[in-house]
């Protein structure tokens, strides 16, 4: 088996193998990251890259300000969730058997997509959490738009 190839930068080390997922695209690539922080695990050695780099987190929520220890942090972004999610859910009814639906099947199409509309008006979740006298103490938002906003 060939050794890794071993690249170093300001932000950490990123190892880099030989194997090629897709032969005709040279940027996809198996690798793992390494810094003193974060060990980063991806396809992409410049997605690797902006992983190890530090930066302030910018999600908003209860996680607006980092300025003291958390035990957890989670974000989620819904609607960015649902959005990616939208395409292979059209996908899906585009192909389904005709005699599951019958015809019934743009009314179940149009269905879907309201509810796809509705659960969008989460925009995102985020959560904190942080021992305060020797108690876990969680805060959690999550935010909710109007539809068409």
């Amino acid at each position: 088996m060939a050794e890794a190839k071993v690249t170093e930068n300001s932000n950490g080390s990123i190892f880099t193998t030989i194997y090629r997922l897709n032969g005709r695209d040279k940027n996809i690539v198996l690798n793992a990251g390494l810094s003193s922080d974060v060990a980063v695990l991806s396809i992409s050695t410049q997605q690797t890259e902006r992983m190890l780099k530090q930066m302030p987190l910018k999600v908003g929520g209860v996680l607006e300000k980092t300025d003291h220890p958390m035990a957890v942090a989670g974000w989620l972004d819904w609607k960015e969730l649902i959005s990616a999610a939208t395409p292979w859910i059209n996908y899906a009814l585009m192909h389904m058997d005709e005699l599951k639906l019958g015809a019934q099947e743009q009314s179940v199409i149009g269905q879907v997509h309201t509810v796809l509309e509705v659960i969008s008006t989460v925009k995102s979740i985020t959560s904190e959490s942080y021992f305060e006298d020797k108690i876990l103490v969680t805060h959690s938002l999550v935010e909710i738009h109007d539809l068409g906003n």
